[in-house]
């Protein structure tokens, strides 16, 4: 899949300035010009691959959030009320993450976002691994403590007076552009065959 990607870029290399874009008219140049149906095979492949994905992961994320948040609170429900609980959480994950990808514009911020949930869980689970005496009183205080610094402190720190507009705080680094160039020889053996 990466050398295939790293193909696409090398062929539309100026042409699209959208790297999102880039299935897209890799789709419509290579393949609808066959006129044999591989366009709509690549987007029932896609649909396939989201909807498997998407319900796994919908599931599994039901089955955590009902079995390590909601039954060791309510311990004394009943098991349809647990499954009830299941599919009401499974639902809220399928909004939520609905919701999430229709609020940004570029791939690489959701995988920002992404990374920075993988950081955030990251702490506690690496401290359980190496770290003899960790409980989970440690392990909750590290999430919500990087939490706080991921992604509440962000939205909180703007709001005071004079952070946006501080001359100290817009200070960036000039950006080096560097550009190398490449040639590629083709060498030819005594017979005169390629090598």
């Amino acid at each position: 899949m990466g050398t295939f990607i790293l193909l696409l870029l090398i062929i539309y290399k100026g042409q699209v300035k959208n790297p999102d874009m880039l299935w897209g008219v890799a789709c419509r140049d290579l393949l609808a010009p066959l006129k044999i149906g591989f366009v709509g095979l690549v987007i029932a492949c896609f649909l396939a691959t989201v909807m498997g994905s998407t319900s796994a992961l919908m599931m599994s994320a039901a089955g955590l959030l009902t079995h390590n948040i909601v039954r060791p609170f309510w311990s004394n429900l009943s098991e349809k009320t647990y499954i009830n609980v299941g599919r009401a959480a499974g639902l809220l994950v399928v909004v939520g993450s609905a919701v999430m990808a229709t609020a940004f514009t570029s791939l690489s911020q959701m995988v920002k976002l992404m990374w920075e949930f993988n950081i955030v869980m990251a702490a506690a689970f690496l401290f359980g691994l190496k770290w003899r005496k960790p409980n989970k009183f440690g392990a909750w205080c590290c999430m919500v403590g990087l939490m706080f610094l991921f992604f509440f402190l962000p939205v909180i720190v703007p709001l005071f007076s004079g952070v946006k507009t501080s001359a100290y705080l817009q200070k960036m680094v000039q950006p080096i552009t560097v550009v190398n160039s490449y040639h590629a020889v083709m060498l030819m053996s005594k017979t005169g065959k390629r090598k």
